[in-house]
């Protein structure tokens, strides 16, 4: 068929992160709403004239207005680019909302805003089928209408069947919506990791990754139709986030969970503890990685999972042979007791502290 285009998803502007302070926020923010500029290059350098995206292309329903002009500025300067957005559940297409918002500051020539189910034309013999969400909790497949004649590409978002991620059941789509509608290719939106739905069905994931599950974050796809269910992703994210589950066992355990690469400025690194390691080891390790946070984006370390042994040089170091150091024998000689066991968990916090 010869017709190519990038399929993307999820770009979520004006996402607030606010739990990391408002200096990382900003930068985490900048880096979405620059998501057109390089979703305008993978285009161009693909040789596709067409940008699919499949809902939530906004995080909120009532963003502020630099977050919903600064993109229809991006695309517009890619005037050699169409752009399809679709409204999702994050930014329905309410009356009065964002969508209506946009058109009020006037939606440039080569930006269309499907905020209706009507069938679209791309180019001659290419028809974009959309389903636009209208409220948060649409209660059917709004892709139940697709279907007609030619070439059909279908533009939705939500959970597939087999895989839905909502209680409620809200608009789920049929596993073989495809197949059903004799669709060329159905693009989707809501799953943020990349992944195969179904029959020349696929979510491409948001392309810049926002939470630390590994679930292949961070891609657009470029979609050739002579290939519909072979799609070819690319890295489109700035920053990385990494998660590591790591048992310690000794002082190098976490010495190949943290990247060797020099700058690590955009990686966001989170380490999951568990093992036991002595009380020396422990104010080491945490000394270590002290040193490794100014390095990373940010480096988060949870330690619930570490238990802390008292071994005879901790205690003689530390507590000398007083109460607290004979206490202390008592509960290590308790070995097993669960209330023994936190006691120790006590003793060890208030040594470090």
């Amino acid at each position: 068929m010869g017709f190519r285009f990038v399929h993307t998803a999820d770009w979520q502007l004006g996402k607030p992160f606010g739990r990391f302070g408002p200096e990382k926020a900003a930068l985490l923010q900048q880096a979405r709403q620059a998501i057109p500029e390089r979703i305008a290059k993978l285009a161009r350098d693909e040789g596709a004239s067409h940008v699919l995206v499949a809902g939530d292309v906004w995080d909120q329903e009532v963003p502020a207005d630099r977050v919903l002009r600064q993109p229809l500025d991006r695309m517009a300067d890619a005037s050699d680019l169409t752009w399809w957005l679709l409204p999702g559940n994050h930014d329905p297409a309410k009356e009065e909302g964002l969508w209506d918002r946009l058109r009020a500051f006037g939606v440039p020539e080569n930006v269309r805003l499907l905020t209706e189910a009507v069938p679209q034309e791309m180019e001659q013999g290419i028809t974009l089928l959309p389903a636009p969400w209208h409220s948060k909790r649409p209660g059917r497949d709004l892709t139940a209408w697709f279907g007609g004649e030619g070439t059909l590409i279908g533009l939705a978002h939500g959970s597939v069947q087999d895989f839905s991620s909502r209680a409620d059941g809200s608009a789920v789509i049929a596993k073989d919506r495809a197949d059903q509608a004799g669709l060329a290719y159905l693009a989707l939106g809501d799953w943020h990791g990349m992944r195969e739905a179904g029959p020349r069905a696929w979510y491409p994931g948001t392309p810049e990754p926002d939470n630390f599950r590994q679930n292949d974050q961070g891609h657009a796809l470029v979609v050739d139709l002579d290939t519909p269910n072979k799609p070819v992703a690319h890295a489109t994210g700035i920053y990385d986030w990494l998660r590591h589950e790591v048992v310690l066992e000794d002082l190098s355990s976490i010495d190949s969970y943290l990247p060797d690469q020099r700058a690590l400025d955009r990686t966001l690194l989170r380490l999951k503890l568990t093992g036991a390691v002595s009380f020396a080891d422990r104010a080491a390790l945490e000394e270590k990685l002290a040193l490794e946070e100014g390095r990373f984006f940010t480096l988060e370390v949870d330690w619930a999972g570490v238990e802390t042994r008292l071994d005879e040089a901790d205690l003689d170091e530390r507590l000398g042979d007083g109460m607290l150091r004979r206490v202390a024998d008592r509960l290590i000689a308790m070995d097993g007791h669960p209330e023994a066991a936190e006691a120790l968990r006590l003793l060890d916090r208030m040594l470090r502290d």
